[in-house]
């Protein structure tokens, strides 16, 4: 296999991208019924995202220097137009991707009449067309389009408002970014930021701490193209241990530094820079348990698990104190399952104070251990409900 083909294998894992190499080929072929066949198990899961992105693309570039030499050129604008008409369903697919990569303000109007088309496949091309073009026209549709049964067909519609830069698409993609599917809230996500629309800094933060990293990676980007506007919400992100990774990627790209003792300490946090935080020790403590006191749970959280990360006899203590002050049967669970023996006594006489008889956390659930910032698997039974 030449070195080519294997570039563009893992460059081209993104979902996008195979669509999008998937489109070009379609053009060129005159059959796309395999091609439809292996899209829809594109979509079914985490890990198959990259299994079978890995082997579709093994036969995209192949079926794509299988029909280089076929001199398939894109058809007239009223020939593609009479295809996505009258065509069979593969030629309604060739013809409404032929459509969208021309550009030509002239095809919208069939674009959005074939909106209407029974097939799924088709449909989701003609809103990929609509979104390329980018006319003005096609904001209405569009927005209907993101309701409509198939997750391929919703998600390209929210990707497409996403392109249209239009202010009126917001309220549509923020119903979006609350769409059962993760691709679907993920272009949300993505098409957001596009817009860089300030009221979307709150859902984009909060996609911070999602689950899924694809959407963390769509509320990454989102956030940095809508710029400085959202410094303030990210730098108060830095207190939320699931959302301060995340928000740190984002500040970094926006070339922010900061401006004081506190956020500092919480941007080394989020970045999980023992090291810093060891070199600087005295005021990080101060920082840290300083946090540990706020009114704020997530912030409380944030402080503890930082603390037990760093790993610092001296402030066994503090933690346990924290513990009766502030505690909850989330605490108590990081502290049992911290690695350190003190804590994990300390955990379970306040559960037994309180009337709690298991804290006992499951192996998956492990967020932190004594002395290992590194170490942040986000729980189940745990996560953001702290």
């Amino acid at each position: 296999m030449t070195p080519w083909i294997c570039g563009s294998i893992w460059q081209s894992l993104s979902v996008e991208a195979t669509e999008n190499r998937i489109n070009a080929w379609m053009l060129k072929s005159k059959n796309s019924d395999e091609v439809r066949v292996k899209m829809k198990y594109l979509y079914r899961g985490h890990i198959f995202r990259v299994l079978a992105g890995t082997v579709l693309l093994f036969q995209i570039v192949s079926l794509e220097n299988l029909y280089s030499q076929s001199g398939n050129g894109d058809p007239k604008l009223q020939d593609n137009v009479k295809m996505l008409r009258e065509g069979d369903v593969n030629e309604r697919q060739r013809a409404a991707i032929a459509l969208g990569a021309s550009g030509n303000s002239n095809a919208v109007e069939p674009l959005i009449e074939a909106l209407e088309d029974e097939d799924d496949f088709v449909r989701n091309f003609v809103v990929r067309a609509l979104g390329s073009i980018g006319d003005a026209r096609a904001l209405e549709p569009l927005v209907k389009a993101t309701e409509d049964p198939n997750l391929l067909v919703r998600r390209s519609a929210v990707a497409a408002l996403g392109n249209l830069g239009n202010p009126e698409a917001f309220d549509p993609l923020i119903k979006a970014f609350n769409d059962g599917h993760f691709m679907v809230r993920r272009s949300a996500a993505a098409a957001l930021g596009s817009l860089g629309d300030p009221r979307a800094i709150d859902s984009l933060i909060e996609a911070l701490g999602d689950k899924d990293t694809y959407i963390n990676d769509a509320a990454v980007s989102g956030l940095t193209q809508i710029g400085e506007a959202a410094i303030p919400n990210l730098v108060s992100a830095l207190g939320n241990w699931f959302m301060a990774h995340a928000a740190a990627e984002v500040l970094e790209n926006l070339d922010w530094a900061p401006s004081s003792d506190q956020e500092k300490i919480r941007f080394q946090v989020a970045t999980r820079n023992t090291q810093a935080l060891l070199d600087n020790w005295e005021t990080a403590k101060r920082i840290l348990i300083n946090d540990a006191g706020s009114e704020e749970s997530p912030v409380v959280h944030n402080a503890v698990l930082a603390l037990i990360g760093i790993g610092k006899d001296e402030v066994i203590g503090d933690l346990v104190a924290i513990l009766n002050e502030k505690g909850n049967s989330d605490m108590a669970r990081i502290f049992v399952q911290s690695g350190n023996d003190s804590l994990a006594q300390a955990a379970k006489s306040w559960a037994a104070q309180n009337g709690l008889k298991d804290i006992e956390p499951a192996e998956e659930s492990v967020l932190i251990q004594w002395g290992e910032m590194s170490i942040s698997l986000v729980a189940e039974d745990i996560g953001n409900s702290m």
